[in-house]
């Protein structure tokens, strides 16, 4: 094979195979009129061993005044199992707020997690929530399941 075309053809490669790393997080944002039985419903990829996560919440409403906001926060493993918890997320003077969820979160089943997140308190100018899922090295092997 020519030289010219061997190049033509390693470069063509390397823009393919460039083009197919994993991106190092996910986010995805749902808005109130978008919500399943009042739940808001998320899939998040949490498949690599040898990475850990980072999972936040993302908030976006009319409304100043509001300094937390109560959540249900449910997580479903790939083979079925629930874990369920409420938690406070807090929120500022802002239209929107991004808070930190879990930091260094090793799930124990990899695989596509189903996270159902319910608003516990009604407040108007809600406008709905996102989640951003963080790929991480893992550093300290500290785990935390959801």
């Amino acid at each position: 094979m020519n030289p010219l075309k061997l190049l033509a053809l390693a470069g063509a490669l390397c823009t393919v195979l460039s083009s197919c790393h994993v991106p190092s997080s996910e986010e995805l944002f749902i808005r109130s009129d978008q919500m399943k039985d009042s739940m808001y419903v998320f899939p998040v990829k949490m498949d690599d061993g040898t990475k850990d996560y980072t999972v936040s919440f993302y908030t976006i409403m009319d409304r100043k005044g509001i300094t937390s906001l109560p959540l249900a926060v449910r997580w479903v493993s790939p083979s079925g199992k629930v874990y369920v918890e409420n938690v406070s997320m807090k929120v500022g003077d802002s239209k929107g707020d991004i808070r930190l969820y879990r930091s260094n979160l090793e799930p124990y089943e990899y695989g596509v997690w189903g996270l159902k997140i319910k608003v516990l308190k009604d407040i108007p100018g809600f406008r709905g929530i996102g989640v951003i899922c963080e790929r991480n090295s893992k550093e300290n092997g500290t785990r935390q399941t959801p």
